[in-house]
């Protein structure tokens, strides 16, 4: 069923659990995310990147995971993930997204405030969710973006809390020490920050970069607010893994349907992974 970021996060900030939020790439990883979900019993975020929405055109990929969404028989939520200017998240909402990003953080405090409580404004009389961000959630130093991308900045617990009551934002993602595109788990979190957000705000909060944090710190970030974790990098990885196999192993393909097998059963598995360390399963 297709449901909104708050229909899931609300009990996951109650019973202490995190939802996770997997980019959709392709059909496939779609598929791979979904079925997860529904054998686990978990409910689950199909979240897509403005840059996928370009390459499919917007309409098609975001129809197929509504109808993917309203089929399961496990609350998916729709999300857009880190759009970063209005007209695109305005977009979105007449194209059967049930949750958006609005990334503001580049901005000054006034500007973000602003531009965020207008989407709110609009989103919330379609019944849609926003999630914001305050501090900077950077890049891996690795990244061939480095050079562009601005450095991580911690979340200030005074500025988290006049955002959220100015906006009125449904969820907020936070910069405790996690960072964007990280390959190897070894980021403990500043877990003590994260207590001070959570203590002092009253909305479910987000991780993102969650690929390069380590699994006991991910639990501690449950335990102190943590309600939906994003996971990006991580199934790429093994998902580019289960290509170089096949193209190292086989010479020819009798039909790329093995192929999108194999890449459905590879998501399908590091989701459930995940799923498993977050606490949802059984929670549908």
């Amino acid at each position: 069923m297709l449901v909104s970021l708050s229909d899931v996060l609300i009990p996951a900030r109650k019973e202490k659990y995190a939802v996770g939020s997997f980019n959709v790439i392709n059909l496939e990883y779609a598929i791979g995310i979904v079925e997860a979900a529904e054998e686990l019993k978990s409910p689950v975020i199909l979240q897509i990147s403005p840059s996928i929405l370009q390459i499919y055109r917007f309409a098609p990929i975001i129809s197929a995971c509504k109808k993917l969404a309203i089929a399961s028989s496990v609350p998916v939520c729709l999300h857009l993930d880190h759009g970063k200017d209005f007209n695109t998240v305005a977009k979105v909402f007449c194209l059967g997204f049930s949750s958006v990003m609005y990334d503001g953080s580049l901005l000054s405090f006034e500007e973000n405030v602003n531009i965020t409580s207008s989407l709110v404004n609009l989103a919330h009389l379609h019944g849609i969710s926003v999630e914001a961000e305050i501090g900077i959630v950077g890049k891996d130093e690795e990244d061939l973006s480095k050079k562009t991308y601005p450095q991580s900045k911690a979340t200030d617990v005074e500025e988290a809390a006049r955002f959220t009551e100015k906006t009125k934002i449904d969820a907020l993602a936070v910069s405790v020490g996690n960072i964007h595109g990280v390959n190897t788990p070894n980021i403990q979190l500043n877990i003590p920050l994260l207590q001070d957000l959570h203590h002092s705000l009253k909305i479910p909060l987000v991780l993102h970069g969650s690929s390069g944090v380590i699994d006991s710190s991910i639990q501690s970030a449950i335990e102190n607010g943590i309600c939906k974790i994003n996971v990006a990098t991580r199934i790429i990885n093994q998902v580019n893994r289960c290509l170089l196999d096949h193209y190292q192993d086989k010479t020819h393909f009798h039909h790329h349907k093995e192929l999108t097998n194999e890449i459905i059963l590879t998501v399908k598995k590091e989701v459930k992974n995940r799923i498993n360390l977050f606490g949802s399963s059984n929670r549908a």
